[in-house]
């Protein structure tokens, strides 16, 4: 009867909680990072290539052009904010969270069970 006490259903292990921290890290900077793409504007007769900047993944969520373009004729066109990508982010970063932590623990309980 050396048994230890089994750990509660909702506490989890600091290896679990460590990497559940980077992962959340990685997927913030990977939401807040400005990536750069040219955004084809058709403006009747006068076609243009505009760089824009765009913030978001997996879905973008804000998009504006560059300095240079940001008070020309089209430019607020491009300067747009999504909260329906924001939370659609949200919603597959905490997913993806909830599943490395499951997964984690499921591997970490399995060998804690079969340690004598």
């Amino acid at each position: 009867m050396n048994r230890k006490p089994r750990r509660a259903w909702f506490q989890i292990h600091l290896s679990t909680a460590i990497a559940m921290m980077l992962l959340s890290s990685g997927l913030l900077w990977a939401n807040v990072r400005t990536s750069a793409f040219h955004q084809m504007y058709e403006h009747g007769e006068n076609d243009a290539h505009v760089p824009t900047m765009a913030r978001g993944w997996p879905m973008v969520f804000e998009m504006e052009p560059e300095e240079a373009y940001k008070y020309h004729a089209f430019a607020a066109r491009f300067n747009q904010f999504e909260w329906r990508n924001v939370l659609i982010n949200f919603g597959v970063c905490l997913g993806v969270i909830v599943v490395v932590g499951t997964i984690m623990e499921f591997h970490l309980r399995r060998r804690e069970a079969r340690t004598p």
